[in-house]
């Protein structure tokens, strides 16, 4: 790549005589102390670090190419590094810090490898598979509720609605059609529990609970242990938006995965699969 031209008119000056005008201050990058001039036209300018090679041919300072540079530049600034403190003048100290530091990063990152695939490795329930007992903090728009145990609702319809946030437009539109239909979907909550679940804490349930009417409970899920036993969570951040019924025996018969909130069909289908479910006593 072209840096910078200048024409001498003097057919007389040698490239040593260039090069030396070409040392001051219009030329910072061939400074006395950085170039390093020899004999003849065509000669190699290059400052002492030789990974930046200059060259004056003509009058004319160009870059030389990177294909043409010193295998040296390019190496691998680790594997420089590795030569320099291998090299028989440093101390076994030094080496040993070194090598020390190799290994914990080897170790960390084979950790981080382990936990990125334990949590990437979700739970994949299917209708006819016992739900996974749990038992977790519930509230309802009245407050703190009785903690949720999953076993003692044996002989009831549960039906598990896992959800990302409260007050969130898609969550509201889902908890909304439930309250709205909540007679003819959960029969009234005769022999069907309807839990929402997500990972907002229960102070924040309880007041979307109440301002919005929710006549029925929800579960803070805030360790994410419910949802990670589901497939709705991989131990971080918010819920997927599925959906389980389970019936009286505590196996689970129906999976909306993911409910489409704003679907009517999906109402239908869910009103359905509790019907279903609750005729399998």
């Amino acid at each position: 790549m072209l840096l910078h031209e200048h024409v001498f008119n003097s057919p007389r000056s040698t490239c040593t005589e260039r090069a030396k005008r070409n040392s001051g201050s219009a030329y910072p990058y061939l400074a006395p102390k950085q170039a390093r001039v020899s004999s003849g036209c065509g000669s190699t300018l290059s400052p002492r670090d030789d990974r930046v090679p200059i060259r004056a041919i003509g009058g004319i300072a160009i870059r030389t190419p990177a294909r043409y540079r010193s295998p040296r530049a390019n190496r691998p600034a680790l594997f420089q590094l590795t030569l320099r403190l291998l090299h028989p003048t440093r101390s076994s100290s030094m080496i040993k810090k070194f090598s020390f530091a190799c290994v914990t990063l080897s170790l960390a990152a084979l950790t981080s490898a382990g936990a990125q695939a334990a949590m990437t490795a979700a739970p994949t329930l299917k209708v006819g598979d016992v739900a996974p007992d749990f038992t977790v903090a519930a509230v309802t728009k009245d407050g703190l509720a009785k903690p949720f145990q999953l076993s003692a609702h044996k002989g009831e319809t549960v039906v598990l609605a896992f959800f990302p946030r409260a007050r969130t437009s898609g969550c509201t539109t889902q908890m909304h059609a439930y309250r709205d239909q909540y007679d003819q979907l959960f029969m009234g909550g005769k022999k069907v529990t309807l839990v929402g679940v997500s990972v907002d804490s229960d102070t924040a349930l309880i007041s979307w609970a109440r301002d919005d009417n929710f006549t029925f409970q929800f579960a803070s899920d805030v360790d994410r242990k419910v949802g990670m036993a589901y497939g709705a969570n991989l131990g971080t951040g918010s819920h997927k938006r599925l959906l389980y019924v389970i019936d009286p025996k505590g196996n689970i018969s129906y999976i909306a995965a993911p409910f489409r909130q704003m679907a009517a069909e999906a109402y239908t289908d869910l009103g359905a699969a509790i019907v279903q479910a609750k005729g399998m006593k």
